[in-house]
């Protein structure tokens, strides 16, 4: 079953003619006639007969019947006819012309196998890998009698990583296959973390997680939905997919790969098989013993990784916390070393134990803090931190290094710690360090803003009265006589 985005014009590109018509099946893979161009065409007579051979049906007629009639591409002896696939199995001459719809077209293209990660059952919708939700566990995943779907690895995953197919970088939590993830495909709602098992005799499909809105997450394979593993061996596939619909393909990232087995429902002997980005915050794990691991690796919080008769030359190796140990030789020359120190740490701790060789010739060495700008607890000048402890160790000669400075504190820049390292004479990677304690600055003084004082008053200026002119004063003659006063009052004199 063929995805649709993958269908190309198929009506455009299928050829109609054979320059020889029966001729014997001579080549290699048993199909003879001139070349078919394009990516999909229509069978020859002779392709139309190789197709049953070694496939248990000796007349073909499980592979060559279809509901409908279809056409083949080789002439029958009439110049304007063509041979037709029979529905019933069988081919006939034609009774119509090459450019009648009387018949369907039922192409034919060639299939990459090592392109399909495994195919399962597309005969109902609730059949093979569409029965699996993320709370239903592991599903029967048995080879398909009927129709079929494939799994493909699909370049739409691509990142900078293997054949430029994204993987998702998976950390083991525990030795019970919890793993968180990061670097997931999103944004479509067919997006999972999934996985494929195989017990010994049969193999089953899960789907972990939805990562349709976020890339990391976390999921346990050992019980997804619930249940238990049986006690026995197993092989077991995690890869990111679009999960389509079940008569549609599945397109899929490289997948990481592990062995290990079940004894009383404890998970034991894990192993990783491939050459994957990885890391363990406190788990434990094995590489294939004759395999080569190069890929970017981080060790956290007392993991524990079993390197013996592997070759594990990580591209870049992050070492978070205290008493990680590898089990074998550390080949990290030329590549990248981060150290994450936690706030705990102190002098005579060990990040990293080697108990083969180690070789760092060439490495980037970088030391950095876990948790921020808060201040290392425990941690004293003269303090003498080993970043790595092995049976022998090989560094660059002459042997240099910068110190690095971390700060940290309440205040900003209140401690500095330097950390300067050994030459590595000793079979360890040691770092010395230097605590430098500054007070912090005193508040800026602030001086208070003066106030002015107040304007002094203003007197008003005196305000002079206006000056009146009196009224001009105008004579006037009248032609009236003034009265005459008459007196009857007796004089004194005459009394």
């Amino acid at each position: 079953v063929i995805n649709e985005r993958d269908l190309e014009s198929i009506g455009n590109i299928v050829p109609s003619w054979d320059s020889d018509n029966y001729p014997e099946l001579n080549n290699a893979d048993g199909i003879n006639g001139a070349d078919a161009t394009g990516l999909y065409w229509a069978l020859s007579y002779p392709e139309w007969r190789a197709i049953a051979y070694g496939i248990g049906d000796s007349d073909g007629t499980a592979v060559r019947s279809f509901p409908s009639s279809w056409w083949l591409r080789s002439p029958d002896d009439y110049g304007n006819y063509a041979l037709a696939g029979w529905s019933g199995g069988g081919y006939f001459a034609s009774l119509y012309l090459v450019d009648s719809s009387a018949y369907v077209v039922r192409p034919a293209f060639n299939l990459d196998l090592t392109s399909v990660l495994f195919t399962s059952d597309a005969s109902t919708s609730s059949s093979g890998k569409s029965a699996a939700t993320t709370t239903s566990g592991y599903q029967s995943a048995a080879q398909p009698t009927a129709a079929r779907k494939f799994t493909f690895l699909d370049a739409y995953h691509a990142i900078d990583n293997q054949d430029g197919i994204k993987t998702p970088t998976l950390t083991l939590k525990s030795d019970a296959l919890h793993f968180d993830f990061s670097g997931a495909p999103t944004g479509s709602a067919n997006q999972y973390i999934s996985g494929f098992m195989n017990d010994g005799s049969d193999d089953y499909y899960a789907k972990y997680v939805s990562t349709q809105t976020s890339a990391t997450g976390n999921f346990n394979a050992a019980t997804p939905g619930g249940g238990s593993l049986a006690t026995g061996n197993y092989i077991l596939h995690i890869f990111s997919e679009e999960a389509n619909g079940y008569l549609y393909s599945d397109f899929a990232s490289h997948s990481v790969d592990f062995t290990f087995n079940v004894n009383s429902g404890t998970v034991e002997n894990l192993t990783l098989t491939s050459n994957s980005a990885f890391g363990l915050d406190g788990g434990s794990i094995a590489l294939l013993s004759g395999g080569t691991f190069n890929q970017p690796w981080s060790l956290a919080n007392g993991s524990t990784l079993t390197a013996t008769g592997a070759t594990f030359k990580p591209s870049s190796l992050s070492v978070h916390g205290k008493d990680n140990t590898i089990t074998g030789n550390l080949n990290a020359s030329g590549g990248t070393l981060n150290f994450y120190l936690p706030s705990n740490i102190a002098g005579t701790n060990t990040l990293l134990n080697v108990t083969g060789d180690a070789d760092i010739t060439g490495s980037t060495i970088n030391i950095m803090k876990d948790g921020g700008v808060i201040g290392f607890s425990s941690l004293s000048t003269a303090a003498e931190i080993n970043l790595i402890t092995a049976g022998s160790l090989t560094v660059s000669s002459p042997f240099s290094y910068t110190s690095v400075t971390l700060y940290a504190g309440v205040a900003l820049y209140s401690t500095a710690y330097d950390f300067a390292l050994s030459d590595g004479s000793s079979g360890s990677l040691v770092a010395t360090t230097t605590v430098t304690l500054y007070d912090p600055p005193p508040p800026p003084v602030v001086t208070p803003p003066v106030t002015p004082p107040p304007p002094p008053p203003v007197e008003p200026p005196p305000v002079e009265p206006p000056v009146v002119e009196p009224p001009a004063i105008t004579s006037c003659t009248s032609s009236a006589k003034k009265p005459t006063a008459t007196s009857t009052a007796t004089s004194p004199a005459t009394q």
